[in-house]
């Protein structure tokens, strides 16, 4: 004899990919993050932007002679569902170097995906100096003179430091340097 027919829908498994405007940015600075989908015309698609956090557990690891506990801490990572971030785009702010993650879930299927990005954030370059000619005990010239102007940042070598320069409020072009 033969059953009744059975039907099994199948669905392609999506694939997520997470691209951002920044991937290395100052203390407060935004970045817009973009979950792409490997089938643009995937239906019935949730989305849920995380960031991964560290929890500290103490555990007990021993006894010392004397009876009392020896603990220790631990890290542990997860998983911070951030609330009302469920649509394909999420832009925030960061103050510290932070793991982002997106997970694409199918709602008539069980069919999901995820994925993460490192956001490294550094601190905000402060001007600490700025000298004129090198420095030079006089700071007055003459007009239509030249000089030299230089700028210290802390930190030192800040990672990706720009510099920009006016001159009475205006932008003077191609002065990059410090």
């Amino acid at each position: 004899s033969m059953s009744s027919e059975y039907l099994v829908y199948v669905y392609p498994q999506p694939v997520v990919n997470i691209t951002a405007t920044e991937t290395e940015i100052c203390t407060d600075g935004e970045v817009t993050f973009t979950a792409h989908l490997n089938d643009p015309n995937a239906q019935n698609m949730t989305y849920q932007w995380y960031e991964i956090r560290n929890r500290q557990e103490i555990n007990a690891i021993g006894r010392n002679a004397d009876g009392s506990y020896i603990y220790d801490t631990i890290n542990t990572p997860y998983r911070y569902e951030i609330p009302g971030a469920t649509s394909p785009v999420y832009t925030s702010n960061f103050a510290t170097t932070t793991t982002v993650g997106v997970v694409v879930f199918q709602t008539n299927s069980t069919c999901s995906d995820n994925d993460e990005i490192v956001i490294i954030v550094n601190p905000k370059p402060v001007v600490t100096a700025v000298t004129v000619n090198n420095g030079q005990s006089t700071q007055t010239v003459c007009n239509g003179a030249q000089i030299t102007v230089a700028a210290e940042i802390t930190p030192a070598g800040a990672q990706g430091a720009v510099y920009t320069w006016f001159r009475d409020n205006e932008l003077i072009p191609g002065a990059t340097q410090s």
